[in-house]
C-alpha cells in the first residue's frame, strides 16, 4: 500500500508536471495568484519577522487577518509549508503555492483510496479507479485556482471513512477521523465548500439514530477545534458587507449544465480561448473511468443499493441544496444572514462529485468481484493494445498539437471510445490469466490518467501560459524604475493608492506597503460607506478608486497616486497642481506625489507626534500637545482593537465613519493602539481543550481491535 501511495504521488506530480519547475509550461492563475498568494506571503513575511500576523494592515486601510477565514491562518498543512521555507527564503515562492495545491490533490487520491479499500473493503482496482475519478476528474482539475476549495475537498473521504467506522461499531476511531476531516476542511478557508461537506456527512450518517448522533457530535467537535478561527470571524462578520449567495431563487436547475460530466470538451476551454467565452459554463468531465463505473453501478443497482444507502442519502441531501426545488431550502436558508452567505448552490458540486466517484467505484467493485473462471484470452491482448493505441493518440495531440481536440457534442465520440475501452479492459480483468492481468491493468490505469490529463490540464479555466509574474519583492516591483520604487518605500507609514490601471491592490502585501484599496470579501460596510461619501467609485463589488481630492487622500494617509498613461486619470493628475509626477520614461506605472501629504494619523489640535512603534497589530505614539484633543488613527475600527493613554485603558470610538479615535488630554502622553481580539484568546482556549480531548480519544482508540 505504501508503494501504491508513493506511486500515486509521482503520478500526481507528472499529471501536473507542466505546472511545476520540472517542465514549466503554464502556471495556476486567477484566485490563487491574485488573492490567496498575497495573503499567504503576508503571513510568511510576518512569521519571518517573528510576528504572529493577526491584522492585515496592507489592504482596505486594515482588515482583520485572524478573522478572515479565507486566509487559512490556522490551517495546519499551511504551517508545514511556511516552516519548510522560513530558514531559506526571503519570501514564499509562488511555485510552493502551486505545489501545495498539487499535494492536496494527491492527498485527495490517497484518502479516497484508503476509504474505499480499508473502510469499505472494495476491490483494489475499484478503489484505485474510484480515487482517480475523485482526484483527477473535471471538477477538481478546473478548480485548482481556488486554494481553499481544493484543500477542503481533499478531506471528504476521511469524513466518509469516519462515519463508516462509526457504523461498524468503532465509534471512537470514527469520531476522530470525521472530526479531523471536518476541522481541517473548515480551517482550509472555504466555508461554502465546508457546508457541502457538512450536508454530505450529516446525510451520510442518517442511516441510523446512533450514526446520526455520533456524526453530529463529530461535526460539533470540529467546530470547537476550529474555534480559534471561527470566533474572531463571527465577531467581525456583522461589520462585513452583507453578500447573500443563497435564497429561494437559487438552484442549479438547468439540466444542460450537467452534460459536461459526460462530454469531455462540451465547451471550448483551450488555453488560447478568450476568457469571456462560454460564460457560466464549467469543465466537469467524469472521465471514461467514472462514466464506465456509473454505468456498472446502475446495472448492479438492485444488488448494491442496500450497501449504498448512506451514499444515496448523502446524494439526496446534496442534490436538494444544489437544485433547491421549489425554492423551499432557499426560503429556510435566506432567513439567516449567516447561512445565506455561506450556502451556495454551486459549491455543492464538491459533494456531488465525491459521491459520483464513490458510486463508480462500487459499480466497478461489483463487476470485478463476481466469481468467474480465469483463462487466457486473446481478446485481452487486443483490448490492451487498443487502449495503449488510444492513449498514445490522445497524448500525441496534447503534446504536439498536430490537430485540435474535438469541441462540442462531437467530443462525445472521444468519451464513448474511452468508456468502451475501459469496459472492455474491466471485462478482461475479470477473466484473464495472471500473465495478462498486469498488462491489462497497466493499460487501464494509463488510459484513465492520460484521458483525465489531456482533457483537463493546461486549459483556460485552470492555467495561464508561462511562469507566474508575481515576483514582487522589497527589492523590485514590476513596472517601476529603481529611483521611483525606492522613493515609495521611504514614505512609510504613508499609503499609496491606485486606480484600475495601477498595480493590483493585493500585490502590495508582498512588499508590505499599505493601500486603502483592496480585493477581499471581507469589505466592511462602514468602509464602503466612507469611500462612497468621499466620492470614491466602485468598479466592482470589491474594487474602487479614490478621487484625486487632496483632503480625502490626506484622511486616508495617502502620499502617492499610481496610475499609467492608459488611464483617463493620468492627464487629470498631470494638470492638477496638488500633484507632482516623478519623471521617468522607463516606468510603466506613473507615480504622482501628493503635495503636503499627511500620514494615516492626526491630532485635532496642534501637537508634536512621534511614532514609537508601528507594526500591524500595535501602533504606539508619543504626543505632546498644549490642548486636549482627539487623536485619529486612519485604521479600520474593528472589534479587538484596544487603546491606552499612558498605559491606562481609554474608550476607543469610531470616527470618520470607519476609523479609530481616542481623546487625549493636554501634555505629553504615550498613546497606543493594540489589536488583540478577546474572541481569538477565547477561541484558542476552546480549540486547545477540544484538541486535547480529541487526542485522548485518539490514543485510547489505538487499543481497539482492527478489522
Amino acid at each position: 500500500m505504501r508503494r501504491l501511495l508513493a506511486a500515486a504521488f509521482v503520478c500526481t506530480i507528472l499529471f501536473y508536471v507542466e505546472y511545476t519547475d520540472l517542465w514549466r509550461k503554464v502556471h495556476i492563475p486567477y484566485d490563487i495568484e491574485g488573492y490567496h498568494y498575497s495573503l499567504s506571503d503576508a503571513i510568511f513575511l510576518s512569521l519571518k519577522n517573528h510576528q504572529l500576523p493577526l491584522w492585515d494592515s496592507w489592504n482596505y486601510s486594515g482588515i482583520p487577518l485572524a478573522a478572515n477565514i479565507q486566509a487559512a491562518l490556522f490551517y495546519p498543512p499551511s504551517w508545514v509549508m511556511y516552516a519548510a521555507h522560513l530558514p531559506f527564503s526571503k519570501r514564499l515562492p509562488y511555485s510552493s503555492m502551486e505545489l501545495f495545491v498539487i499535494v492536496h490533490i494527491w492527498l485527495a487520491f490517497a484518502l479516497f483510496y484508503l476509504w474505499l479499500r480499508r473502510g469499505r473493503g472494495l476491490h483494489e482496482v475499484a478503489s484505485i479507479l474510484g480515487a482517480m475519478a475523485f482526484a483527477y476528474s473535471g471538477y477538481v482539475t478546473s478548480q485548482i485556482t481556488h486554494l481553499g476549495l481544493v484543500c477542503n475537498y481533499a478531506w471528504f473521504p476521511l469524513g466518509f471513512w469516519g462515519i463508516d467506522d462509526i457504523a461498524r461499531g468503532r465509534a471512537r476511531r470514527g469520531i476522530v477521523k470525521l472530526t479531523i476531516a471536518a476541522a481541517f476542511g473548515l480551517l482550509a478557508g472555504y466555508p461554502a465548500t465546508w457546508m457541502s461537506f457538512a450536508v454530505a456527512m450529516f446525510c451520510y450518517g442518517l442511516t441510523s439514530a446512533r450514526n446520526a448522533a455520533f456524526t453530529t457530535l463529530a461535526l460539533g467537535w470540529a467546530v470547537a477545534l476550529s474555534a480559534v478561527q471561527l470566533l474572531p470571524t463571527i465577531e467581525a462578520s456583522p461589520m462585513k458587507l452583507f453578500d447573500p449567495k443563497y435564497a429561494r431563487f437559487s438552484g442549479m436547475k438547468d439540466i444542460t449544465y450537467f452534460y459536461a460530466y459526460l462530454v469531455p470538451n462540451l465547451w471550448d476551454f483551450e488555453l488560447g480561448v478568450h476568457v469571456d467565452t462560454n460564460p457560466g459554463k464549467e469543465y466537469l468531465y467524469l472521465g471514461a473511468v467514472g462514466i464506465a463505473g456509473l454505468l456498472l453501478f446502475l446495472l448492479a443497482f438492485r444488488h448494491v443499493w442496500r450497501s449504498s444507502l448512506p451514499l444515496l442519502s448523502a446524494f439526496a441531501g446534496t442534490l436538494l441544496f444544489m437544485v433547491n426545488p421549489f425554492g423551499w431550502p432557499g426560503y429556510a436558508i435566506e432567513k439567516s444572514h449567516t447561512l445565506s452567505q455561506i450556502f451556495a448552490d454551486w459549491y455543492f458540486l464538491a459533494g456531488f462529485g465525491a459521491i459520483l466517484a464513490a458510486f463508480a467505484a462500487i459499480g466497478i467493485d461489483h463487476f470485478l468481484t463476481r466469481p468467474v473462471m480465469k483463462r487466457h484470452l486473446r481478446a485481452a491482448w487486443v483490448a490492451a493494445a487498443a487502449a495503449f493505441a488510444w492513449t498514445a493518440y490522445l497524448l500525441s495531440i496534447w503534446l504536439t498539437h498536430w490537430r485540435p481536440f474535438t469541441i462540442g457534442w462531437a467530443s462525445a465520440v472521444d468519451a464513448a471510445v474511452g468508456v468502451t475501452l475501459v469496459l472492455a479492459l474491466l471485462a478482461c480483468l475479470r477473466v484473464c490469466d495472471q500473465r495478462q492481468y498486469r498488462v491489462v491493468l497497466s493499460a487501464l490505469l494509463l488510459l484513465g490518467m492520460v484521458e483525465y490529463k489531456v482533457f483537463g490540464t493546461s486549459k483556460r479555466v485552470n492555467s495561464m501560459a508561462g511562469a507566474s509574474t508575481t515576483k514582487q519583492s522589497k527589492e523590485h516591483f514590476f513596472g517601476f524604475s529603481e529611483p521611483a520604487w525606492q522613493r515609495l518605500q521611504q514614505q512609510h507609514p504613508m499609503r499609496v493608492t491606485v486606480d484600475e490601471w495601477g498595480p493590483f491592490a493585493t500585490d502590495w502585501r508582498h512588499v508590505q506597503l499599505a493601500v486603502p484599496n483592496g480585493f477581499d470579501p471581507f469589505l466592511p460596510t462602514a468602509y464602503r460607506q466612507l469611500i462612497e461619501d468621499r466620492k470614491g467609485v466602485f468598479t466592482s463589488n470589491r474594487i474602487f478608486k479614490l478621487p484625486p481630492d487632496p483632503e480625502t487622500l490626506r484622511l486616508f494617509g495617502v502620499g502617492h497616486y499610481i496610475t499609467s498613461e492608459n488611464s483617463a486619470l493620468y492627464k487629470e493628475l498631470l494638470a492638477n497642481p496638488n500633484f507632482k509626477m516623478y519623471e521617468s520614461e522607463n516606468d510603466y506605472f506613473k507615480v504622482f506625489e501628493l503635495k503636503d501629504a499627511k500620514p494615516p494619523y492626526a491630532f485635532s489640535t496642534v501637537a508634536s507626534i512621534r511614532i514609537e512603534r508601528w507594526i500591524p497589530e500595535r501602533r504606539r505614539f508619543e504626543i505632546d500637545t498644549d490642548a486636549a484633543g482627539t487623536f485619529r488613527l486612519s485604521e479600520q475600527f474593528y472589534p479587538g482593537w484596544r487603546a491606552t493613554v499612558d498605559r491606562k485603558p481609554v474608550t476607543l470610538s469610531k470616527c470618520e465613519t470607519a476609523f479609530q479615535c481616542v481623546d487625549v488630554p493636554a501634555g505629553k502622553h504615550m498613546v497606543e493602539f493594540v489589536y488583540r481580539p478577546m474572541s481569538l484568546l477565547i477561541g484558542l482556549g476552546i480549540s486547545v481543550v477540544a484538541t486535547l480531548a480529541l487526542a485522548r480519544i485518539a490514543l485510547s482508540q489505538i487499543s481497539e481491535p482492527r478489522s
